[in-house]
């Protein structure tokens, strides 16, 4: 039986149809299971799901809610990959399900004060975002959220992994070595890659070969 992985999706929905967003989720989840993996790539509430509805707003109480319904519904070991927004939501779900995880790859996990300022002070950037990103967003997003700089201190021993892209355009590379001071955990910047790895992109092989390197073939895959 293969292994779970669980993959966390930014506050763009994963299926919205033909978007970057759907591309790069499912490019990283058929790598993954091609590793031997179980890879799913989970949406929120708030998100166009699945079947191509949007219940509710993104919060994070009800990301970091449903998330957990999931995992619990199988209580096997499992690995993750996160992406910027779901960053603060895996970092919350290792500090319950320390004991299961195998392994897992924060990848340009999102910062408080740029969720702060794109969704309170900035947030007319988020008009029209449902067609544009899948995703129905207030400023309610930051009620309640733990800061991912918070949860990371509390997680010394975990078996995790941080890395972004040098050519990230949301998240200034030295937020990568700030997180590292917070934590113990190894710290990758990869040159060249962006917030969010493109298969069609002259630096998605780098991107590929640390998934690779993180996660590692399982069952001889």
């Amino acid at each position: 039986m293969n292994m779970n992985l669980y993959i966390f999706p930014g506050a763009s929905s994963p299926f919205l149809h033909d978007s970057k967003y759907a591309i790069a989720y499912t490019a990283c989840r058929d790598l993954l299971n091609s590793m031997g993996y179980e890879a799913r790539v989970l949406s929120y509430p708030g998100q166009l799901d699945e079947s191509g509805r949007i219940s509710g707003e993104l919060r994070f109480d009800t990301s970091l809610e449903h998330c957990r319904n999931v995992i619990d519904a199988n209580a096997t070991p499992f690995c993750f990959l996160s992406f910027c927004y779901g960053g603060l939501i895996a970092a919350q779900l290792a500090s319950v399900y320390r004991a299961r995880i195998e392994r897992g790859l924060f990848w340009a996990a999102l910062p408080m004060w740029r969720l702060w300022r794109d969704c309170v002070l900035d947030l007319d950037r988020w008009e029209g975002s449902e067609r544009k990103r899948g995703v129905r967003l207030t400023s309610s997003v930051v009620s309640h959220t733990i800061p991912f700089e918070v949860s990371i201190q509390s997680l010394a021993t975990a078996p995790l992994q941080l890395a972004m892209g040098s050519s990230d355009e949301w998240i200034p590379a030295s937020t990568l070595q700030y997180y590292a001071s917070l934590s113990s955990f190894p710290a990758k910047l990869l040159p060249a890659v962006g917030h969010t790895p493109m298969p069609d992109d002259p630096s998605f092989p780098l991107f590929r070969s640390h998934l690779c390197e993180v996660f590692r073939v399982r069952n001889g895959a």
